[in-house]
Parts: C-alpha cells; structure tokens; sequence
C-alpha cells in the first residue's frame, strides 16, 4: 500500500509538473498572438492610410525618387502609433525604401537590395505575416517589438508591400501580468484539485483493478461460451441432420412406391406428414444454424454476378406448387430485365423464398401475392413482395424480424404458426449484402415487404431509370 502511495503521490507530482509546463507553452503561444494580431490591425491601417494620402506610392514602389514634400509625409506617418520604423518594398520584393534614410539607393545596393521572400509572401496571398523580435540584445531597437509585412493597395489592386515596425514593449509588458495573475490562481486551482488525499486515490486504484479482474474473468467466460455454443450446434447439426436425411430419404421411397404401392390411404397420409414434418425440421435446422454463423460472423458469401430475375423466378416456381392447395393469384413485374447483381445468389434466392412463404402462408384463398424486381430512382434494387394477406398490426411489426418472433393472436395465424425465424434470416442475409429490408403492414390490407440492395451491387444498371 505504500508503494502504490508513493506512486500515486509521483504521479500527481508528475501531472502538475506537465500542466505547469503545458500552462507555459499555451500562455507564451497565447500571448504571441494577441501582441502579433494587435501589431497586424495597426499595421494594415497605417499601410491602408498611406495608400490613400500618397498618390505616386505605386511609382515610388517601382523606384522613382521622392519629392520634398513626400519625405516630410513618410518622416511624419513614421510616429503613427508605436510604429518606429518602416520600409516599402516592390510587388517583385525588392526594396525600394527605408524609413531611417528616405534618400538611399536601396534598388541599386546589393545588400539590402535583394529580394525579401517573406514579402514574396505576402504578394503571393495578400495577407499579412508578422513576426515578434526580441530587441533587448539590439541597441536601437526595443524590448519587444513586432515586424509587421502588410500589402499596399491602391483601387483594389496591390502595388507595394510595407515592413512596418511597431513597440510592443509595454502592452506585451502588460498582457503578461494579467496572464501570470490568472495563471497562479489557475495553478492555485489545480494545485487543489490534485491534492486529493492519498487514500481516496488509492482506493480508486484498488477498486479499479478489481473491477478489471472481474470484467477479465466474464470476458472470457463468454469466450467460453461462444466456443462451447459453436460446438454445440455443429455437433447438433450433425447429429440432426443425419436423421433427418434419412427420413426423407425413406418417406419419398414410400411415396412413390419403390417398394410397392401404399395401398392403404391413411398409411399414405401418414408417411407424407412423417415427410413434411421431417422437411420442416430439416428448414429449421438450416436457419438456426445460418442466423448463429452470421452472429459470430462465421458466414461467408459466395458472391457472383447472376441475374436477378431468373433468380426470384426460380424461388417463384416453388411457391407455385404451394398455391396449387391454396389458390392464389400471383402477379410478377420485373423478372425479365436481364438485371444482373453482384450477390450471393442462394442468400437471395431464400430470401425471397421465405418472404413468398410467409405471403403464402398468411394470404387467405382467392388472395394475390405481387413479385416485383426494379430499380429506384437512386439506383438501388428492389426486390418486393406484397400480398393482400391478413396484415400485422403495427404494435407487431417494430419485433417482426426478431428470431423467434410471432405474429398476433389472430385465429387465422394460430394455425399458420412458424418457427419465427424467417423474417430474421432475411434482415441478417440483407444486411450482409450492405443492404436492408423494409415492411408496410396493416390489419386486413395485406404486407409489403421490400428487399434493398445498394446501388453498388447492380453490375449493369440501365441508362435511364
């Protein structure tokens, strides 16, 4: 316990160090740029106001000498505000006059003659750029002092750039007090905040890390049991599958009488129920296993291109032999197009399946059931079923692709009842393809339910839409 004390106590010690030290570089940051913005301001009027009074600035700029009467003007603008010094370069960047000797031949010396590249600068983005000098190592110039280089326009057009110098002595003098007073009762604050005694931070720390082992210890507890559960459907799986397999094997050798024929009705009545059945539990089996793989995202899609049309179409013939029982009246719009997706064709072909099982199954004889394949407007397919069935009613349908899910108590689904896993094998497969499904429903005027598949699994959408 002391050990962890001691570090504690290092690490508070370590923190505040690092705010102070943090606390520095903002302030002095902080303190550059309101001096810089402030010199920035000036500089520009100043710039702008000699603009406007000297009506040759732009041949001056270009080298022409100065009048009498424009030196006494420059000698006199040079105490505008804090400013001290100046001088005027070309839009080229060369120097063309300095405060401290208007009559020089700057253009022709070639010391001062260059070009200056960060006057380049501003002829090149037309803002201004500024710098903070620390003149206490010079001898004529101030403590603290700001270089200013601001562009010169004259009818909205720039013809020279200025390097004003301006005092900054005393306002940076100033704004440095009212920064360190609020900086110490800022440190002063801090300070308090991390003197919280040392038991309460330890505490922390040990109930922190008892936290952690606990979360370790469920974590992989629930490791275990996502293994264990992935165990135990493949070896279910297997061992349903087998018998299942066999069943329906036996029930069609019955069926079609390879074995001789089932003279007896109600043998036959009951080797087809052992049949369906037997195909009903095979169907549930697939689409528990299937809804678990693509929960741990163990399913992976077998995508080619394919056409969707004959797909659906394919999922439409064997719904046909269930409507022969029940009639219907199917409607297809669509199947034609040659539209070709990039998708897994079977993950498809039983989504659609379910979703014409489900119209099949909740559509009352003499019904109609609408198979649709298309393209909206935003060039996503479209793959819908709507039928004229009893419907859902709408406090159902927010749980409707739910597993295991129900529809109400209506007489007529009581003896429809599913396994509640076909709608939520639909929305999975969907949403693996990147896409979604949608579903408008209500009591008595039937269910659409609508396959989206993002624009970018349509491998060649027509032209026009």
């Amino acid at each position: 316990m002391k050990h962890r004390l001691v570090l504690t106590a290092t690490l508070g010690c370590g923190v505040f160090a690092a705010l102070i030290f943090v606390g520095v570089l903002v302030f002095n940051a902080t303190l550059d740029r309101i001096v810089i913005e402030q010199a920035e301001r000036t500089s520009v009027a100043w710039a702008g106001y000699i603009g406007n009074r000297m009506s040759r600035i732009e041949h001056i700029a270009n080298g022409a000498m100065l009048s009498d009467e424009e030196q006494q003007f420059l000698s006199g603008v040079r105490g505008f505000g804090d400013i001290f010094r100046f001088k005027l370069f070309d839009t080229k960047g060369r120097i063309r006059l300095i405060s401290d000797d208007l009559n020089t031949d700057l253009a022709n010396n070639p010391t001062v003659g260059e070009d200056n590249w960060k006057a380049l600068s501003v002829v090149e983005t037309g803002e201004p750029y500024s710098e903070l000098e620390d003149g206490r190592l010079k001898t004529d110039r101030p403590d603290v002092y700001a270089e200013t280089y601001v562009p010169v326009w004259r009818n909205d057009r720039m013809v020279a750039v200025a390097e004003v110098y301006m005092d900054r002595t005393a306002e940076t003098a100033a704004l440095r007090s009212s920064f360190l007073s609020f900086g110490w009762r800022a440190a002063g604050l801090a300070l308090l905040a991390l003197s919280i005694p040392a038991g309460v931070a330890v505490w922390t720390a040990v109930q922190l890390q008892r936290q952690n082992r606990i979360l370790n210890i469920e974590r992989n507890r629930a490791r275990e049991a996502e293994r264990t559960k992935g165990r135990f459907l493949a070896h279910m799986s297997h061992e349903f599958r087998t018998p299942l397999n066999s069943i329906q094997g036996l029930t069609q050798v019955l069926l079609r009488g390879d074995l001789g024929p089932l003279e007896n009705t109600k043998h036959r009545e009951y080797v087809q129920d052992i049949y369906e059945s037997g195909e009903h539990l095979l169907s549930l089996v697939n689409d528990v296993l299937d809804l678990s793989k693509i929960d741990f995202g163990k399913y992976d899609l077998t995508e080619s291109d394919f056409d969707i049309g004959k797909c659906v179409n394919a999922a439409l013939q064997v719904v046909k032999g269930w409507e022969a029982s029940a009639p219907l009246t199917l409607a297809v719009h669509g199947l034609e197009t040659g539209l070709f997706v990039h998708a897994d064709r079977r993950a498809i072909y039983q989504s659609v399946l379910n979703l014409l099982s489900n119209a099949v199954k909740f559509t009352p004889p003499g019904g109609t059931i609408d198979l649709s394949v298309e393209l909206d407007n935003d060039g996503e397919c479209i793959l819908t079923v709507a039928d004229t069935g009893i419907g859902i009613p709408e406090r159902d349908q927010a749980q409707i692709f739910e597993p295991f899910s129900q529809r109400g108590n209506h007489e007529y689904v009581a003896a429809r009842r599913g396994t509640g896993l076909g709608l939520a094998l639909v929305k999975s497969l969907v949403e693996l393809h990147g896409g979604r499904v949608s579903l408008t429903s209500a009591p008595g005027a039937g269910t659409t339910v609508c396959i989206h598949l993002p624009k970018s699994r349509v491998v060649n959408p027509p032209t026009t839409v």
